[in-house]
């Protein structure tokens, strides 16, 4: 069971990081990578919605880097093995997810990097302290993506700001 605090930050980690099918063998730079990277967006956007561990559990191990780091607001960094273990946690305590949106507000691709400004918005019912909560969670966040191997994968993902509500459900 997690706590407030822990599901607060576990659900920027969890909830706007792109998840996607596998990019064509030789992606592209330029438009073609903003093409790609969006898609990512709107695939992480239906599979949240889906709440299935398995599957997103096998893309952040296909699609982060080695050398993976989230960093939340309140400036906590995480390496890429405590955010896998956060991401079960969180998925762990979510009942079930009602909407699920990322916003892509800009990608600005120099070479095989790629900077992502994104915002997110997610209504969930998720279970902490053993209560049924109502959850609202407002996420932005600077992503960085790296080609690596013919494929776009996730280097960092930075929360930049963050407005999360939770309220309890009657029964």
């Amino acid at each position: 069971m997690l706590n407030r605090n822990t599901l607060v930050t576990t659900l920027g980690l969890t909830l706007t990081l792109a998840l996607a099918l596998p990019a064509p063998a030789h992606p592209g730079l330029g438009q073609d990578a903003k093409a790609q990277i969006t898609q990512r967006y709107r695939e992480f956007d239906a599979l949240i919605l889906a709440n299935k561990e398995d599957t997103v559990l096998k893309w952040f191990g296909t699609y982060l880097t080695s050398d993976f780091f989230y960093a939340s607001r309140d400036k906590n960094k995480y390496p890429r093995a405590q955010f896998l273990e956060m991401v079960k946690n969180q998925m762990a305590a979510t009942k079930k997810v009602t909407e699920a949106v990322t916003k892509v507000g800009s990608i600005a691709v120099k070479g095989t990097v790629a900077t992502v400004h994104a915002d997110s918005s997610t209504k969930a019912l998720i279970t902490a302290d053993s209560k049924t909560l109502s959850l609202v969670d407002k996420d932005k966040t600077v992503d960085t993506w790296v080609l690596q191997k013919g494929q776009w994968k996730l280097k960092s993902s930075v929360q930049t700001d963050a407005d999360t509500k939770m309220t309890p459900v009657e029964k």
